[in-house]
């Protein structure tokens, strides 16, 4: 089960804390949490509902920067 679920789905605050903690990572500040050699990550984020598919949806692609 993905850990953002323990946040209940606050309305932009998902996508915002993925994008802090992706951010964090290529930053090399994560402390226990880092994974070895990020530079690049991606996060999704969808949400509403039109029928059966999300309403919006938005993709971030991070680089590390030197």
């Amino acid at each position: 089960m993905p850990a953002y679920f323990c946040k209940g789905y606050p309305i932009g605050a998902t996508g915002l804390s993925m994008l802090y903690e992706l951010s964090t990572q290529l930053r090399r500040e994560a402390g226990p949490r880092q994974v070895p050699g990020a530079e690049l990550a991606i996060q999704a984020n969808g949400g509403g509902i039109i029928g059966l598919e999300e309403a919006a949806c938005s993709v971030t692609i991070l680089e590390r920067g030197e």
